[in-house]
């Protein structure tokens, strides 16, 4: 079997005095299956990253509805409140209206 040089990132291996090295098929293979992992972890991270970022994008937005939905929920029922009020008063001014 042939052996193959192999070289590093800047024309040789780190850590090896900038001298190349000859790789059999089988180192070849895993120095390979090594490559391939880190750049599969590389991208699975990139799309974890995106993923967070939907998630936290989500979130906020689902913070800010919660947020807007206690506010109205609040207005009602002032409003309810204060229509109870009027009905009261408006009763009461009927009323009066009857002993005139």
């Amino acid at each position: 079997m042939k052996n193959w040089p192999i070289y590093g990132r800047y024309g040789h291996i780190p850590g090896t005095g900038g001298q190349s090295h000859t790789c059999s098929p089988g180192r070849l293979q895993g120095h390979l299956w090594v490559i391939l992992t880190i750049g599969s972890c590389f991208h699975r991270q990139k799309a974890e990253k995106a993923s967070q970022a939907k998630i936290d994008q989500m979130d906020e937005q689902t913070s800010v509805i919660i947020s807007e939905f206690k506010t109205v929920s609040k207005q009602i029922e002032g409003l309810r409140v204060y229509n109870a009020q009027m009905r009261f008063q408006i009763q009461r001014q009927e009323d009066r209206l009857k002993e005139i």
